[in-house]
């Protein structure tokens, strides 16, 4: 050899390339530990791909999708004034005041759905909105139970919710109208401003059919046709 470099002897460089050899190389998969017969790697498998599958799940159908026919939307200048979303394709507007806003069902022929918004207005008090909310409910209840058959309201719970950033106080009931049993759910809903009086009562009602998406009253306004604008009241400044 020249410039003083030493050659490695052919025996050590069979050693160094069979070291080499035996090296350990990137590190087993996940699959692969799995295919080799590992409980837990099949366990990890799994549970990698329930995450994958719930993600997806959240992209499609848990994600609300468009407004069947086209978003609407219902404005009142009132006091207090609102305003809120529903889907062309699924309602449509009866009633529009700031004394009373009415969406029911476009189709007939599919479950029945209403939503009636009008105004209250609450007693004198100090303090935040939620102390105030639970003594109307006897008086929202006297109101609701006039749009049913005579006697046939039955409360099932009532507490404190919040509406958008909004908040209200909740009351869920069964009730029968022209003999048909119809499901419900009425929110009292205030400005989140301490003192303030102007109240509004939005009162969903979807009727029982068979097979319908409806199964009780803790579902109107949460599922169906009356999601959209139950979720989406806003006041105006």
């Amino acid at each position: 050899m020249t410039d003083g470099a030493t050659a490695t002897p052919p025996q050590r460089e069979d050693e160094a390339v069979r070291e080499l050899d035996r090296s350990p190389g990137p590190d087993p998969t996940l699959l692969e530990i799995a295919r080799g017969g590992s409980r837990w790697a099949w366990f990890g498998v799994a549970v990698i791909a329930l995450g994958a599958l719930t993600a997806v799940l959240s992209l499609t159908v848990l994600r609300p999708g468009k407004p069947k026919g086209g978003a609407a939307n219902v404005q009142v200048e009132g006091n207090p004034g609102f305003r809120m979303d529903y889907a062309r394709g699924e309602l449509k507007v009866v009633s529009e005041s700031p004394q009373r806003v009415e969406l029911t069902d476009r189709k007939a022929e599919e479950q029945g759905s209403r939503l009636i918004v009008t105004p209250l207005t609450l007693a004198p008090y100090e303090g935040s909105p939620t102390g105030a909310l639970p003594m109307v409910s006897q008086e929202v209840k006297d109101t609701v139970a006039e749009r049913f058959d005579d006697g046939s309201v039955r409360w099932a719970d009532e507490g404190l919710v919040n509406v958008g950033p909004n908040p209200g106080y909740q009351l869920s009931y069964v009730a029968k109208r022209d003999g048909g049993t119809w499901y419900g759910r009425v929110a009292v809903v205030v400005p989140d401003v301490d003192g303030e009086r102007q109240a509004l009562v939005m009162d969903g009602e979807e009727q029982r059919v068979s097979g319908g998406k409806i199964s009780g009253p803790r579902a109107v306004g949460r599922q169906g046709d009356l999601r959209r604008p139950m979720r989406s009241l806003v006041f105006l400044d």
